[in-house]
C-alpha cells in the first residue's frame, strides 16, 4: 500500500511538471518608434514643419455709391486760388464711369482736345474741374492753416503727356534745396502707381511706383527743377519731364508735363493709376527742412501704395 501511494505521488508530480513545461510563455510586444525626420537620410533636405503665422490679406470692396458729378469752378487767371470743385450726386440709376477699388479719393484726368501751352496759366484748361490739396499727412505741429500750405490742382492728358496744373497757397516761400533735396523746401510731389491693377493690394513699393518732385525755384519762376526719387533705378533728373513755374501773391503755380514713355504706359480712356499729389512746406528761411506735408488724400504713406488715391483717365473736355 505504501508503495502504491508513493508511486501515485510520483506519477502526479511528473504530470504536473510536464504540464508546466508544455505551457507557452508570453513574450512582450516591442513597438519600434518611427524614424526621426531630422536624422534619417530618407528625410534629409526636408525642413521641419512650421505652423505659419496667420496672414490676413486685405480685401477692398468697391463701394456701391455712385461717384459724384463734378461741377467745375472757374479758375481765375491770377491771384487767389479757386475753391475745390462742388460735388453733386448723380441721379438714381445713373451708370458710374469707372469702378473704384482702393479706399482713397478718385481724381479724374480729362483728355484734352486742344494743345496745352506750358506757361503755368490755367487759361487753356477749359472746363477741367479743380481738386483740393488740404490734408496734413506730416508735420501737424508746424501747420498753421490753409494759408500756410494748401492748394488746388487740375489733371489732364493727351497722347503724349500726363499734365498737372497746381496752385499752391503758401504764406512764406522757402526753397534752399536743389536736386534730391528739393523736398526739404517748398515744392510739390506726385506719386504714381503706373500698374495699379497688377499690384492692387501690395503694401510695399515696386518698380512701377514712381515718385516725382517739382520745385518752383528760388524765387518762384526762376530755374524750376524736377527730380525723381523712385524707382531707384530711375533716380535723377527725369528725361522729358517738364515743369514751368510762376510766383503769385499768395504763393506759386506750377504746370507739369510727364511723358507717357517715362511712365511706361500707353494712355487710353479707362486707364487707372495709383495717385497722390502733395505740397511740402518749409517756413524757416536759410534751412533745408520739410516741416509739413499736405496731400489730396488724408492718410498718405509713401511706402504703402494701398494708402494712395487713384487717378482715372476719361474722355475729352470742351475747348476753352
Amino acid at each position: 500500500m505504501r508503495r502504491f501511494l508513493r508511486f501515485s505521488w510520483l506519477l502526479w508530480g511528473l504530470m504536473l511538471l510536464t504540464a508546466c513545461r508544455g505551457r507557452s510563455t508570453s513574450q512582450p510586444v516591442v513597438t519600434l518608434l518611427p524614424p526621426n525626420p531630422q536624422t534619417n537620410p530618407l528625410y534629409q533636405g526636408i525642413p521641419p514643419t512650421v505652423t505659419p503665422t496667420p496672414h490676413v490679406t486685405p480685401t477692398f470692396t468697391a463701394t456701391p455709391t455712385l461717384p459724384p458729378t463734378v461741377t467745375p469752378t472757374p479758375v481765375p487767371k491770377s491771384g487767389t486760388a479757386p475753391k475745390a470743385a462742388t460735388a453733386t450726386l448723380p441721379a438714381s440709376g445713373a451708370t458710374p464711369p469707372l469702378g473704384q477699388e482702393r479706399p482713397g479719393p478718385v481724381v479724374l484726368a480729362f483728355k484734352l482736345d486742344h494743345p496745352i501751352v506750358l506757361d503755368a496759366s490755367p487759361d487753356d484748361w477749359g472746363n477741367v474741374p479743380p481738386y483740393s490739396i488740404r490734408h496734413v499727412t506730416f508735420g501737424q505741429a508746424h501747420y498753421k492753416g490753409l494759408h500756410d500750405a494748401s492748394g488746388v490742382f487740375l489733371a489732364g492728358w493727351d497722347g503724349g503727356y500726363l499734365y498737372f496744373w497746381v496752385h499752391v497757397t503758401d504764406d512764406v516761400y522757402v526753397q534752399e534745396g536743389h536736386g534730391a533735396n528739393i523736398f526739404r523746401g517748398d515744392s510739390v510731389e506726385v506719386l504714381l502707381d503706373t500698374r495699379l491693377e497688377e499690384d492692387l493690394y501690395t503694401h510695399i513699393l515696386s518698380s512701377d511706383d514712381m515718385q516725382f518732385g517739382f520745385s518752383a525755384g528760388n524765387p518762384p519762376g526762376s530755374n524750376p527743377e524736377v527730380w525723381q526719387w523712385y524707382p531707384r533705378s530711375m533716380m535723377g533728373r527725369p528725361k522729358g519731364v517738364q515743369v514751368v513755374a510762376v510766383g503769385v501773391p499768395d504763393g506759386y503755380r506750377l504746370e507739369i508735363a510727364i511723358p507717357w514713355a517715362r511712365l511706361n504706359q500707353r494712355p487710353r480712356a479707362g486707364l487707372r493709376m495709383g495717385f497722390v499729389i502733395s505740397i511740402s512746406d518749409n517756413d524757416t528761411p536759410g534751412t533745408l527742412r520739410q516741416e509739413t506735408l499736405v496731400s489730396n488724400v488724408p492718410y498718405r504713406r509713401l511706402i504703402d501704395p494701398t494708402t494712395w488715391g487713384e487717378l482715372q483717365l476719361i474722355g475729352g473736355t470742351s475747348s476753352p
